[in-house]
């Protein structure tokens, strides 16, 4: 078991606090269980506690992934949807720093850190490039950018955004040829006045995190100078893998946060809810959903510390990453339904926060990859 540094531990109470005075009586004084995240956002820059990894030689914290994992813990537990903009920034972030040049980084991840905005994260994790809904058609010194990021995190507030997208030559762009090439781009949203063919808009309704700034990125001829491309490896597959090692435990460390939400709420009703008598808490049946909650949502975070640590060091194990964040997505999708199912009728209500935690839940289980997917890598890797 991993032992807290006093800085870690002083990162995390200033994170818990914040969510105690800020993000809780915010969610529950909302009966839509639907709050408006850009007033939080913006305290939650003036603490810093946004992009916390990128270095200090570019004005950054220079945190590691450990740290990132306890604030995006304590950030999912009180607003998944504040957490949402964390984690799409430091996953935005992340690829920068592993394949930006000094000159990229120097330029957008100073600005990130100096004025605490934050990146926009278009990352469907396709292995196959023909699977990427941006096309870009080399020409010259640029790269002309057309199709459209469905749902862009941070669409709306990021000054940049990262996309990888399938590439072809303008005179030559057959299906094979795309299919064996694709690229990285920082595209800068604070340069949208030069780049008209650059839409902003809603995005799809989804089932779980409501307040989330998620938005559809609408690219029309956009060109994209070559200084803009990341160095990236040949295999699309390749460079998800490498991203993964720091980002996997900071998306686990949310499904912790949400479970550990969901388990809040759940203890508190069953001290509440008398029937026959005697709190629900009393039976055997309840107290058994809740040790179940407990002991799978610590596995999760010690099996997210586990492979951030290793992360930090410089590790590249896939099993470890995969399993942090495969066993987590199951795990707060197992909770929240519990916690459901301890209020009962109530627990599917909008006036009662359970509900929208399994539902935040069921997105978690989606992103960058589903656990089914992870299990078979996982089983891949272990069989080769």
């Amino acid at each position: 078991m991993h032992s807290l540094s006093s800085d870690q531990l002083q990162y995390r109470k200033l994170a818990r606090e914040f969510v105690e005075r800020e993000i809780l009586p915010a969610v529950a004084s909302s009966h839509t269980n639907n709050i408006e995240p850009k007033a939080l956002l913006e305290k939650l820059r003036a603490l810093g506690l946004v992009n916390v990894r990128i270095p200090e030689n570019f004005a950054g914290l220079g945190l590691k992934t450990i740290d990132a994992c306890l604030i995006a813990e304590e950030l999912a537990f009180g607003e998944n949807s504040l957490a949402s903009s964390f984690e799409a920034s430091e996953l935005a972030s992340t690829a920068l720093l592993n394949f930006a040049s000094h000159e990229q980084n120097n330029r957008f991840l100073r600005t990130l850190a100096s004025t605490t905005d934050f990146a926009g994260l278009c990352m469907p994790c396709e292995n196959d490039c023909l699977e990427l809904t941006l096309q870009a058609v080399q020409s010259h010194e640029d790269f002309i950018l057309n199709g459209q990021c469905n749902a862009v995190i941070n669409g709306r507030a990021a000054n940049w955004i990262f996309v990888v997208a399938r590439v072809s030559q303008a005179q030559q762009s057959s299906s094979r040829e795309a299919k064996s090439s694709w690229a990285a781009f920082i595209v800068d949203l604070s340069a949208t006045t030069a780049s008209p063919g650059i839409k902003i808009g809603s995005s799809h309704k989804f089932l779980g995190k409501d307040g989330a700034d998620i938005a559809s990125v609408e690219f029309d001829n956009v060109a994209i100078n070559k200084i803009n491309q990341l160095s990236v490896p040949v295999s699309l597959k390749t460079f998800w893998q490498e991203l993964s090692y720091q980002n996997f435990p900071i998306i686990a460390s949310g499904c912790v946060g949400v479970a550990r939400s969901a388990m809040y709420h759940a203890i508190r009703y069953a001290k509440e809810r008398v029937a026959f008598g005697q709190p629900i808490a009393s039976y055997q049946a309840v107290s058994f959903l809740l040790a179940d909650m407990a002991k799978d949502i610590e596995a999760a975070r010690q099996l997210a510390w586990r492979a951030a640590l290793a992360a930090d060091q410089g590790a590249k194990d896939p099993v470890l990453a995969n399993s942090c964040k495969g066993f987590a997505q199951e795990m707060v999708m197992k909770v929240t339904t519990n916690a459901v199912q301890i209020l009962g009728a109530y627990g599917y209500c909008r006036e009662y926060h359970t509900e929208r935690l399994m539902r935040d839940a069921a997105l978690y289980q989606l992103l960058c990859g589903n656990s089914h997917d992870l299990k078979s890598e996982i089983g891949q890797i272990l069989l080769s």
